[in-house]
């Protein structure tokens, strides 16, 4: 494990690009995969990608970039979400096949955030352990899950296991969310996964669509590579945003930022004061 401090390495192609930021990065890598995470603006996966290669997450200075955690707590309001990732963090602890990190304080409803990150030395899987614990004292109802953003011209995709359908109460519904246009150009459903480009173009309008996907699997390809995201899938639970627990989203098409989003969710759950959750994602590249 690494770890360099606003140093712009030209010769390499992501690195330098971050490094030019000023971020701290602490990385894991191996022969197969190389990734790097980010506490600088709390809990990131900054870098993914395959050694020497290219990395395949938004790396802009947005807000949106990289991968992170949100929570959703649909018993305030109507679903209110909070990047948990957001909070102030720091790097615990670290070694060549694993690190740890964690929000620094409970945020407002007594939440902390705790990330393990391994990659084992001859593996071709990271996994990620998305830990929240509940230092409060009330029983909240919430679920976890990851959001990762991708730049232009990446094509996001989620496997179909069965034929999808768009009628309601379908075991395998395709979800549209009210913003959404099927029409739009950047959609396209075969027969083995749906799929949502970003890319410019004249469509003013957001997409996001969602299906439950058994395996828990969401992919982002572009330049040759495909990152796969999986979590485990659990069917008599509860999902947030109508029971999908895979998602992919598309800003307009039109817009200043051009950006899409996988998302693998977890089940809705209570969590008591003292108690903690897990949402645990594998990360590979092909």
């Amino acid at each position: 494990m690494a770890t360099h401090r606003g140093i712009a390495l030209l010769g390499f192609t992501f690195l330098g690009a971050l490094n030019m930021m000023g971020e701290d990065l602490h990385w894991l890598k191996n022969e197969h995969l190389e990734a790097a995470f980010s506490v600088n603006d709390g809990l990131r996966l900054a870098v993914l990608g395959k050694p020497g290669g290219e990395n395949i997450l938004r790396k802009s200075s947005e807000p949106v970039r990289g991968l992170k955690t949100w929570v959703m707590m649909p018993s305030d309001i109507i679903g209110i979400r909070d990047m948990l990732s957001e909070e102030a963090a720091e790097l615990t602890s670290s070694d060549d096949s694993a690190i740890r990190m964690t929000t620094s304080a409970p945020n407002n409803w007594g939440l902390v955030l705790e990330w393990v990150a391994t990659l084992a030395a001859s593996g071709e899987e990271l996994q990620l352990i998305q830990r929240v614990h509940n230092h409060g004292e009330d029983v909240l109802y919430l679920g976890l899950w990851s959001i990762a953003a991708f730049p232009e011209g990446t094509c996001l995709k989620i496997p179909f296991d069965r034929a999808p359908s768009l009628a309601k109460d379908h075991p395998n519904q395709i979800a549209v969310f009210p913003y959404t246009d099927l029409g739009d150009s950047r959609i396209r459903n075969t027969r083995e996964e749906l799929q949502v480009d970003i890319r410019k173009g004249g469509e003013t309008e957001s997409i996001k669509l969602g299906i439950v996907q058994p395996q828990g699997r969401v992919q982002a390809a572009r330049n040759g590579q495909v990152m796969q995201m999986r979590s485990s899938y659990h069917p008599d639970a509860l999902y947030p945003e109508g029971g999908m627990n895979a998602t992919v989203y598309a800003a307009p098409a039109n817009g200043e930022r051009l950006f899409g989003e996988a998302e693998v969710m977890g089940p809705l759950q209570l969590l008591e004061p003292g108690e903690a959750m897990d949402l645990v994602l594998s990360i590979w590249l092909q």
